[in-house]
């Protein structure tokens, strides 16, 4: 009895994984050759029933890939439309020989809105502000980055800092706190 030696195993680092993105956007789903070289891939994509919400079917590559060469898939924005939690499985050809990732779970949700209260002209060196996070599907996240900017301009204080919400937000003086392409980000987690 002849023994098979695999010249491909299951994709590595595949992404995105355990995180949220929207695909009504377009999205590049992500992973790692491992083996040799493969000359072909399929994409599923399933809810978390196990239906199948994506499939691209079997897809020639122009150029083949090898080891530890990244592997980009391109989603239009829009293909997708189920929402809420999603298993990504990838699929690796090399001739007729086949491995399949494991599931990987991600997000699929409308981006997220942060808004605030915010004037047009902060005149403290001091200010505390509240934002409100809004999301269609009315699905939390835990982690979000809230930025602020003037026009053309943003908030500079000597590094960028990640500030809990309702927290207050310190510079120097107001004179050298306007630094061109600089920004606050503000995390609550």
């Amino acid at each position: 009895m002849a023994t098979t030696v695999n010249s491909i195993y299951q994709p590595n680092n595949v992404q995105p994984f355990m995180t949220s993105i929207d695909m009504n956007l377009d999205n590049t789903i992500s992973c790692q050759v491992n083996g040799n070289v493969i000359d072909s891939y399929s994409l599923v994509i399933k809810d978390t029933n196990n239906a199948i919400v994506y499939n691209s079917s079997k897809v020639m590559l122009q150029t083949k890939l090898y080891n530890l060469q990244q592997l980009n898939i391109l989603i239009s924005g829009g293909v997708v439309i189920t929402k809420g939690v999603l298993k990504i499985i990838i699929t690796y050809y090399n001739g007729t020989e086949s491995v399949s990732s494991n599931e990987k779970l991600f997000s699929n949700i409308t981006t997220p809105i942060l808004s605030s209260e915010i004037g047009t002209t902060i005149t403290s060196h001091e200010y505390l502000f509240n934002p409100v996070y809004t999301q269609a599907e009315n699905i939390p996240i835990k982690k979000y980055n809230y930025s602020l900017y003037l026009v053309n301009y943003g908030i500079f204080c000597g590094s960028l800092n990640s500030v809990p919400t309702d927290q207050h937000i310190v510079c120097g003086t107001l004179l050298d706190t306007v630094v061109t392409g600089k920004h606050i980000n503000c995390s609550n987690f």
